[in-house]
């Protein structure tokens, strides 16, 4: 677990260093520079696109961590998996010169979006499907932490910048559009010249291997990511359908807050992917074991400890936020419960898209999408956004039940232990001890004696019980430096 501690660390500071920009911009910069519609078309345009960059992609990034060890002609490897999203943007691109009024009529409801709406969305879907191949490539050489930060802050940054420029009108909306292009397109730019630095590779399209079954898994990984992304994503789009692009705004307000407690997972799994498909291409069954058993309790501790910190302070959160925007506050607990159980399962999601078995993520993810757009169609006109955050709990926990029993049946191993329990056990009593105790009428004060209190008892209890031996040890290298 060394390397993988040592990344994870730097990965989640650097994600939450993104994250805190990231808040400022979501929480005090769109909502106080921008009025709520154009909040909306800006979550509406990097939601589509978003969701179509796995269409660029088709797989080609899972392929390539996936194959990568198996091969020693690495050039063909990368060749092949590189010349898939380049097609694709091709096609894609073709094909929007010949359906574009359509679907801007399909898209836009009621509302009025911009001229070049549709183009935006396509330069920065291919600028996000281009950037992942490319942070893929890093990682097959496990160098995660300055993709990361490229995935995380930097792009968070230059937005920042830009909607500071959008408020003293020295860009206009449409403007403020172009430039998001050009920041995610800059991103893309920088990623491809630091992953060519790490794994110099010449194009080649001669292949000594049969291309067939690599070209299958990376389809079948493709249509079952795209339906696993659409519970991220098509949320929004159906808010936008069924109700108006002001609790889109809100909507997002939420979510945003709620993925501060997927941090961490998404923090391990760029280093924990590419481990993973080597145990398994090696046949370490032993260390696969061993690695999905800490992976679990170490995210459990870590997203449990987030997910108090952050609930135990949501009010204060939210009263620095405009009125409206209080209607997803139980959005947060709604999302914050659907990620700690999401991060629970440790590698489960690594070993389900590099196992012999991989196929299930076709219909598994199929049955995802299909229950996330069945049951917002249900909850979405009941509850409003809230219905929105239920769809996606109850999807998201059937999807991972799914996947967790895959592995089971199949390596004959889960990631549970007793100690997960005490972990859950741990994280409620927490949550409802600091609450009782703790209510100063200062916002600041508040949030710091909380938050003070919340850290002191779940980690010197965590510690205490041992709960995980290698974040134990974290600790004493910690308490040795300083």
């Amino acid at each position: 677990m060394g390397i993988v501690i040592e990344q994870s660390v730097k990965n989640t500071l650097s994600t939450y260093l993104g994250f805190a920009i990231g808040a400022l911009n979501t929480l005090v910069f769109y909502t106080h520079f921008m009025n709520a519609s154009n909040y909306g078309i800006v979550s509406l345009l990097l939601s589509i696109a978003t969701l179509s960059a796995p269409f660029l992609l088709v797989g080609s990034q899972q392929l390539l961590i996936r194959y990568y060890p198996d091969f020693s002609d690495k050039d063909s490897i990368i060749s092949l998996s590189l010349l898939i999203p380049i097609l694709m943007s091709i096609l894609i691109g073709i094909g929007l010169m010949c359906f574009q009024h359509q679907l801007i009529n399909f898209i836009q409801s009621d509302s009025n979006l911009p001229r070049y709406f549709l183009w935006y969305v396509f330069f920065i879907a291919v600028s996000m499907a281009f950037f992942e191949y490319f942070y893929a490539l890093s990682r097959v050489a496990y160098k995660t932490v300055s993709g990361n930060f490229l995935k995380e802050v930097a792009h968070r940054l230059l937005i920042a910048f830009g909607l500071v420029a959008y408020f003293y009108e020295f860009l206009t909306f449409n403007g403020f559009m172009l430039l998001l292009v050009m920041i995610y397109a800059l991103r893309m730019i920088v990623m491809f010249t630091y992953s060519l630095l790490l794994v110099p590779f010449k194009l080649s399209l001669s292949f000594s291997f049969s291309i067939k079954p690599l070209l299958i898994y990376a389809l079948v990984l493709f249509m079952g990511s795209v339906a696993a992304l659409i519970i991220l994503e098509v949320d929004k789009i159906m808010i936008h359908q069924y109700l108006d692009l002001r609790q889109v705004a809100y909507y997002t307000v939420g979510v945003f807050i709620a993925t501060l407690v997927a941090v961490p997972y998404r923090a391990m799994h760029q280093i924990t992917l590419p481990i993973t498909a080597k145990f398994i291409a090696d046949k370490n069954e032993e260390g696969l074991k061993n690695l999905y058993k800490q992976s679990s309790i170490n995210l459990c501790i870590v997203t449990g400890l987030v997910l108090v910190l952050l609930l135990v302070n949501i009010d204060a959160l939210y009263s620095f936020l405009p009125e409206d925007y209080h209607n997803a506050l139980w959005v947060v607990y709604i999302l914050g419960i659907a990620k700690f159980i999401d991060a629970s399962l440790g590698i489960n999601n690594a070993i389900v898209t590099n196992a012999s078995f991989y196929a299930y993520v076709l219909g598994f993810g199929m049955l995802l999408g299909i229950m996330t757009v069945v049951f917002n169609m249900w909850l979405l006109p009941r509850y409003g956004v809230e219905g929105a955050a239920y769809a996606s709990l109850i999807a998201l926990t059937i999807y991972n039940l799914l996947k967790l029993m895959l592995v089971l049946i199949n390596f004959k191993m889960h990631p549970y232990s007793w100690n997960t329990l005490l972990v859950i056990l741990l994280s409620a009593s927490v949550y409802f001890t600091v609450n009782q105790l703790v209510s100063v009428d200062h916002l600041l004060v508040d949030i710091l004696v909380k938050s003070g209190l919340t850290l002191i008892l779940y980690v010197g209890i965590t510690y205490k019980l041992k709960l995980s031996l290698s974040l134990n040890q974290l600790i004493h290298q910690l308490f040795k430096r300083v």
